[in-house]
Protein backbone atom coordinates (compact mmCIF):
# COMPACT_ATOMS: atom_id res chain seq x y z
CA UNK A 1 0.00 0.00 0.00
CA UNK A 2 1.72 3.51 -1.20
CA UNK A 3 1.16 6.48 0.55
CA UNK A 4 -1.77 7.59 -1.19
CA UNK A 5 -3.50 4.66 -0.74
CA UNK A 6 -3.30 4.70 2.92
CA UNK A 7 -4.31 8.30 2.70
CA UNK A 8 -7.59 7.39 1.26
CA UNK A 9 -8.04 5.04 3.87
CA UNK A 10 -7.47 7.29 6.55
CA UNK A 11 -9.81 9.67 4.63
CA UNK A 12 -12.47 6.95 4.93
CA UNK A 13 -11.70 6.22 8.37
CA UNK A 14 -12.07 9.88 9.00
CA UNK A 15 -15.62 10.38 7.32
CA UNK A 16 -13.80 12.99 5.02
CA UNK A 17 -13.81 11.25 1.70
CA UNK A 18 -14.82 14.24 -0.06
CA UNK A 19 -11.60 16.51 1.96
CA UNK A 20 -14.00 18.88 3.52
CA UNK A 21 -12.58 18.47 6.74
CA UNK A 22 -8.95 18.22 5.79
CA UNK A 23 -8.60 19.53 2.18
CA UNK A 24 -4.68 19.70 2.59
CA UNK A 25 -3.11 16.28 1.89
CA UNK A 26 -0.17 17.70 3.54
CA UNK A 27 -1.51 17.71 6.70
CA UNK A 28 -2.97 13.86 6.18
CA UNK A 29 0.48 13.20 4.53
CA UNK A 30 2.41 14.28 7.92
CA UNK A 31 -0.19 12.45 10.57
CA UNK A 32 1.05 9.13 7.90
CA UNK A 33 4.73 10.01 8.27
CA UNK A 34 3.95 10.07 12.17
CA UNK A 35 2.08 6.97 11.84
CA UNK A 36 5.38 5.23 9.84
CA UNK A 37 7.60 5.92 12.60
CA UNK A 38 5.41 4.73 15.58
CA UNK A 39 5.48 1.47 13.89
CA UNK A 40 9.42 1.49 13.29
CA UNK A 41 9.38 2.26 17.16
CA UNK A 42 7.57 -0.69 17.95
CA UNK A 43 9.69 -2.71 15.29
CA UNK A 44 12.80 -1.91 16.87
CA UNK A 45 11.86 -2.17 20.63
CA UNK A 46 11.77 -5.81 19.09
CA UNK A 47 14.92 -6.24 16.87
CA UNK A 48 17.36 -2.91 16.68
CA UNK A 49 18.74 -4.72 13.64
CA UNK A 50 15.77 -4.50 11.58
CA UNK A 51 16.34 -1.58 9.35
CA UNK A 52 19.54 -0.72 7.81
CA UNK A 53 21.20 1.34 5.27
CA UNK A 54 24.82 1.55 3.56
CA UNK A 55 26.46 4.94 2.97
CA UNK A 56 29.47 6.41 1.70
CA UNK A 57 30.84 9.19 2.26
CA UNK A 58 34.67 11.11 1.56
CA UNK A 59 37.42 11.91 3.50
CA UNK A 60 39.51 15.72 3.12
CA UNK A 61 42.78 15.90 3.89
CA UNK A 62 43.93 16.87 7.22
CA UNK A 63 39.84 16.79 8.09
CA UNK A 64 39.13 15.24 11.25
CA UNK A 65 35.23 15.91 11.50
CA UNK A 66 32.39 14.32 8.69
CA UNK A 67 28.82 14.70 9.02
CA UNK A 68 26.21 11.53 9.97
CA UNK A 69 23.77 10.62 7.00
CA UNK A 70 20.70 12.82 7.01
CA UNK A 71 17.82 10.86 9.25
CA UNK A 72 20.22 8.03 10.54
CA UNK A 73 19.34 6.95 14.28
CA UNK A 74 22.17 5.09 14.84
CA UNK A 75 24.96 3.17 13.15
CA UNK A 76 25.71 -0.60 13.38
CA UNK A 77 29.48 0.38 12.15
CA UNK A 78 31.72 2.53 10.11
CA UNK A 79 34.80 1.56 8.70
CA UNK A 80 37.41 3.05 6.31
CA UNK A 81 39.56 2.10 3.28
CA UNK A 82 42.44 3.48 1.77
CA UNK A 83 41.91 1.42 -1.57
CA UNK A 84 37.99 1.89 -1.74
CA UNK A 85 38.18 0.56 -5.25
CA UNK A 86 39.07 -3.01 -3.63
CA UNK A 87 36.04 -2.63 -1.30
CA UNK A 88 38.82 -3.27 1.34
CA UNK A 89 36.63 -1.46 4.21
CA UNK A 90 37.71 -2.70 7.86
CA UNK A 91 35.65 -1.26 10.98
CA UNK A 92 36.95 1.33 13.39
CA UNK A 93 36.52 0.94 16.22
CA UNK A 94 34.05 3.41 18.55
CA UNK A 95 35.14 5.18 21.74
CA UNK A 96 33.37 8.31 23.24
CA UNK A 97 34.57 12.18 22.73
CA UNK A 98 35.76 12.85 26.01
CA UNK A 99 37.20 10.13 25.86
CA UNK A 100 39.41 10.51 22.45
CA UNK A 101 40.12 13.73 23.74
CA UNK A 102 41.78 13.60 26.66
CA UNK A 103 44.45 10.73 25.59
CA UNK A 104 45.65 13.42 22.78
CA UNK A 105 45.34 15.86 25.41
CA UNK A 106 49.35 15.36 26.55
CA UNK A 107 50.07 17.05 22.98
CA UNK A 108 46.82 19.30 22.44
CA UNK A 109 47.19 23.27 22.59
CA UNK A 110 44.30 25.57 22.29
CA UNK A 111 46.21 27.35 19.69
CA UNK A 112 46.63 24.55 17.45
CA UNK A 113 44.24 23.92 14.53
CA UNK A 114 41.95 21.29 15.92
CA UNK A 115 41.78 19.26 12.59
CA UNK A 116 45.46 19.63 12.62
CA UNK A 117 46.53 18.96 16.31
CA UNK A 118 47.75 15.39 16.85
CA UNK A 119 50.27 13.69 14.90
CA UNK A 120 49.08 10.45 15.14
CA UNK A 121 51.79 7.81 13.90
CA UNK A 122 52.55 7.48 10.03
CA UNK A 123 51.14 3.63 10.31
CA UNK A 124 48.03 5.23 11.45
CA UNK A 125 47.15 8.08 9.05
CA UNK A 126 47.99 5.51 6.51
CA UNK A 127 46.09 2.19 6.12
CA UNK A 128 46.29 0.48 9.96
CA UNK A 129 42.78 0.75 11.80
CA UNK A 130 42.08 4.08 13.73
CA UNK A 131 38.98 4.94 16.25
CA UNK A 132 35.92 7.53 15.64
CA UNK A 133 33.96 8.96 18.25
CA UNK A 134 30.47 10.94 17.60
CA UNK A 135 30.09 14.18 18.90
CA UNK A 136 26.44 15.76 17.96
CA UNK A 137 25.96 14.86 14.60
CA UNK A 138 29.29 14.29 13.43
CA UNK A 139 32.25 11.66 13.77
CA UNK A 140 35.24 12.67 14.80
CA UNK A 141 38.37 10.48 13.36
CA UNK A 142 40.92 9.55 16.22
CA UNK A 143 43.78 10.03 12.58
CA UNK A 144 44.87 12.80 10.89
CA UNK A 145 43.74 12.49 7.08
CA UNK A 146 46.70 12.46 5.23
CA UNK A 147 45.08 13.01 1.85
CA UNK A 148 41.65 12.89 -0.18
CA UNK A 149 39.77 9.65 -0.60
CA UNK A 150 36.65 9.39 -2.26
CA UNK A 151 34.25 7.11 -0.19
CA UNK A 152 36.81 6.58 1.99
CA UNK A 153 34.42 5.97 4.56
CA UNK A 154 31.56 3.48 4.67
CA UNK A 155 28.78 3.87 7.14
CA UNK A 156 25.87 0.98 7.67
CA UNK A 157 23.51 2.76 9.87
CA UNK A 158 19.11 2.61 10.62
CA UNK A 159 17.74 5.20 8.52
CA UNK A 160 14.34 6.78 9.63
CA UNK A 161 11.70 5.78 7.46
CA UNK A 162 10.12 7.85 5.34
CA UNK A 163 8.16 8.20 2.13
CA UNK A 164 8.40 10.82 -0.63
CA UNK A 165 5.78 11.01 -2.39
CA UNK A 166 2.11 8.80 -3.08
CA UNK A 167 4.06 6.10 -4.91
CA UNK A 168 6.23 5.29 -1.97
CA UNK A 169 5.73 1.88 -0.42
CA UNK A 170 7.11 1.80 3.65
CA UNK A 171 10.05 -0.82 4.05
CA UNK A 172 7.25 -3.30 6.27
CA UNK A 173 5.42 -5.65 6.03
CA UNK A 174 1.84 -5.46 4.25
CA UNK A 175 -0.39 -6.06 7.34
CA UNK A 176 1.44 -3.32 9.02
CA UNK A 177 0.77 -0.43 6.60
CA UNK A 178 -2.73 -0.42 8.40
CA UNK A 179 -0.95 0.05 11.72
CA UNK A 180 0.46 3.19 10.38
CA UNK A 181 -3.18 4.38 9.04
CA UNK A 182 -4.65 3.34 12.53
CA UNK A 183 -1.90 5.64 14.19
CA UNK A 184 -2.82 8.42 12.07
CA UNK A 185 -6.02 8.03 12.78
CA UNK A 186 -5.70 7.81 16.67
CA UNK A 187 -3.13 10.90 16.94
CA UNK A 188 -6.71 12.83 14.97
CA UNK A 189 -8.55 11.50 17.26
CA UNK A 190 -6.58 12.22 20.58
CA UNK A 191 -7.42 15.73 19.49
CA UNK A 192 -10.94 15.38 19.76
CA UNK A 193 -13.81 13.96 22.40
CA UNK A 194 -14.19 10.79 20.77
CA UNK A 195 -13.86 7.43 22.35
CA UNK A 196 -10.74 5.89 21.42
CA UNK A 197 -10.70 2.55 22.22
CA UNK A 198 -11.79 0.77 19.51
CA UNK A 199 -8.71 2.47 17.98
CA UNK A 200 -6.62 1.85 20.17
CA UNK A 201 -7.59 -2.29 20.50
CA UNK A 202 -7.20 -2.02 16.64
CA UNK A 203 -3.82 -0.74 16.71
CA UNK A 204 -3.04 -2.69 19.64
CA UNK A 205 -3.77 -6.29 17.60
CA UNK A 206 -1.54 -5.01 14.91
CA UNK A 207 1.38 -4.25 16.45
CA UNK A 208 0.71 -7.19 19.09
CA UNK A 209 1.58 -9.42 15.72
CA UNK A 210 5.30 -7.50 15.38
CA UNK A 211 6.64 -10.28 17.03
CA UNK A 212 5.95 -13.25 14.52
CA UNK A 213 7.89 -11.18 11.35
CA UNK A 214 10.94 -9.96 13.80
CA UNK A 215 12.39 -12.09 16.33
CA UNK A 216 15.63 -12.85 17.82
CA UNK A 217 15.27 -16.72 17.76
CA UNK A 218 12.31 -19.10 16.98
CA UNK A 219 13.13 -20.31 20.60
CA UNK A 220 12.87 -16.82 22.09
CA UNK A 221 10.41 -14.90 20.41
CA UNK A 222 9.89 -11.47 21.63
CA UNK A 223 5.92 -10.13 22.00
CA UNK A 224 5.02 -6.45 22.50
CA UNK A 225 2.47 -5.39 24.92
CA UNK A 226 1.13 -1.64 23.27
CA UNK A 227 0.05 1.09 25.36
CA UNK A 228 -1.19 3.16 21.97
CA UNK A 229 -2.16 6.33 23.57
CA UNK A 230 1.62 6.59 25.50
CA UNK A 231 3.24 4.86 21.65
CA UNK A 232 5.16 3.37 24.60
CA UNK A 233 5.78 -1.10 23.92
CA UNK A 234 7.16 -3.03 25.82
CA UNK A 235 9.04 -6.92 25.31
CA UNK A 236 7.80 -9.81 27.06
CA UNK A 237 8.09 -13.21 26.83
Amino acid sequence: MNRGSMRNLLRRLLNDAAATEFDDDDELDELLLFGLHDMQEYILAIDKEAFSQWDNADIEINTRYYPRPVSSRYEFELSYSSDPSANAYRPLGRVSFGDLRRRESGVYSESMDRNRDIPISDAATSSELGEYAIIGNYYYLSWIPPATIVDALEIVHCPTLSMADDTTVPELPIWMHRGIVYSAFLQVLLETPSDVTKVERELARIVGKIGRHYEKSASSALTLRVDARKGIAFNTR
